[in-house]
């Protein structure tokens, strides 16, 4: 995860698994090392495509501790859905940080039932 003036970008990772699951819109240059520059997308763009094209929805619950947990929701055509969510314990101090986990996760789900 990269962030720039308030904007978070999702990691190399995260950035190599978008575009393995078909990810093709354009995105900001950001400067990720020195001298190094690479067309990433911004973790609500990442979100954004993921609901759009692939009709799954990854939101973030806040809880009164100041935590947060990502659900992660995929809907089929005929209107169900399949919850994907990790109900283990994890938690994350920060909303950019669940929403990033929930993106991964998601694509690696995506990913593995494509194959």
């Amino acid at each position: 995860m990269v962030n720039i003036l308030n904007e978070v970008y999702v990691s190399e990772e995260t950035l190599k698994l978008l575009k393995e699951a078909g990810f093709d819109w354009a995105c900001r240059k950001i400067q990720v090392r020195l001298g190094v520059f690479d067309s990433r997308p911004t973790l609500t763009v990442a979100q954004k495509w993921i609901r759009e094209v692939c009709g799954a929805d990854i939101c973030v619950h806040a809880f009164r501790n100041n935590s947060y947990r990502p659900v992660i929701y995929k809907y089929d055509k005929d209107g169900g859905g399949k919850d994907y969510t990790d109900y283990e314990n994890i938690w994350f101090n920060t909303y950019e940080d669940a929403l990033a986990y929930g993106i991964t996760r998601y694509l690696n789900i995506l990913l593995k039932n494509k194959k």
